[in-house]
């Protein structure tokens, strides 16, 4: 019983992070479009693919 509640658990985390992250980086998108400059999507882009590794590596085993 324990095993299943987990793995639906974690399944919410990681949906949880990465909608936040989508959110963020659709506003990050709309700033830098307003601002022209387009070279800086691609930095944050790869950030935040790591943050989201960083985040499944110390979840709980």
């Amino acid at each position: 019983m324990i095993a299943p509640q987990y793995e639906e658990g974690e399944q919410l985390f990681t949906f949880f992070v990465q909608s936040q992250t989508i959110i963020f980086l659709f506003f990050y998108n709309q700033y830098v479009y307003r601002q022209q400059r387009h070279w800086q999507v691609l930095p944050i882009t790869i950030g935040s693919a790591i943050n989201i590794r960083s985040l499944r590596t110390y979840a709980p085993a």
